[in-house]
């Protein structure tokens, strides 16, 4: 019975003193609950707005991603339209550059418009580029008067050729410079020569004189006629001794390969009387 009234009052004594601390605790929390929410509150801000800030931090990183990935996309999209801009306008420069380069040509080639009627300025579609270089076809025939055996010049003064064949709407130029064709020319120079220039392609003469005729590179090739037309300028001269001759050649004044327009000179119409 001893150890059963021990034991109860161990109990209440245990129960007395949980009693004592909680009234201690609420009566402590009754007056010093601010301050303590307060020491408890800045303890947990001290702990927690790290977390917070670093969570924020990273939120607007986040958010920024997509902006800047806008951004980049936006700039190559101008970046590619610039360069579209860029390469459209180089081609309108280069596109500009040859209409001035075609007009210069032409103010060149032209000088003789307005003298008369009786002549045509043609493009030319196909130059002396394979052997034997001996023709050009041009973009006006039939439709435009063109006969066959019309003279064909460079510039205003350059004899070339003469029509071969004539088509509807183009022609055949034979070049005086191909290969085997023979034009009676005069050498003028210190002295009036006679000759016969042969053509062997690319605007290149060959002439064969005397050894005793005086000839001199510069010298100039004139067809025979009324107009004295130029053919070409001598370039070389070599004395063969052993057959007392002398070589000559001669060249075009121009390029042949790079002419673009050549004139034509309509024979005059025959008017037949019935």
């Amino acid at each position: 019975m001893k150890m059963s009234y021990r034991q109860d009052n161990l109990k209440k004594t245990k129960n007395i003193k949980v009693i004592v601390v909680l009234i201690s605790i609420g009566v402590l929390f009754y007056f010093f609950s601010e301050p303590i929410l307060s020491v408890g509150f800045g303890v947990l801000s001290y702990v927690t707005n790290p977390l917070w800030r670093v969570e924020n931090d990273i939120n607007d990183t986040m958010s920024s991603i997509p902006v800047f990935l806008r951004s980049q996309q936006s700039l190559t999209v101008e970046n590619r339209a610039l360069r579209a801009k860029i390469d459209y306008v180089g081609v309108q420069l280069e596109s500009m550059d040859a209409i001035r380069k075609e007009n210069q040509d032409l103010i060149r080639e032209m000088g003789y418009v307005g003298k008369n009627d009786s002549t045509v300025l043609v493009s030319v579609l196909t130059g002396p580029n394979v052997p034997p270089y001996d023709s050009l076809v041009v973009d006006a025939g039939i439709d435009s008067g063109l006969l066959v055996g019309d003279s064909v010049l460079y510039a205003d003064n350059v004899l070339i050729g003469e029509v071969s064949q004539v088509f509807s709407h183009s022609a055949k130029i034979k070049l005086y410079a191909g290969n085997g064709v023979s034009t009676d020319v005069i050498i003028s120079g210190k002295e009036s020569l006679h000759a016969v220039a042969e053509g062997f392609g690319s605007g290149n003469y060959y002439i064969e004189l005397p050894s005793s005729s005086l000839i001199s590179k510069g010298d100039s090739l004139v067809v025979p006629g009324s107009n004295s037309y130029l053919l070409g300028v001598v370039e070389y001269t070599q004395i063969d001794q052993t057959t007392a001759s002398q070589k000559v050649l001669a060249r075009s004044p121009f390029n042949i390969k790079s002419a673009r327009f050549v004139r034509v000179i309509k024979s005059p119409k025959i008017n037949v009387v019935e």
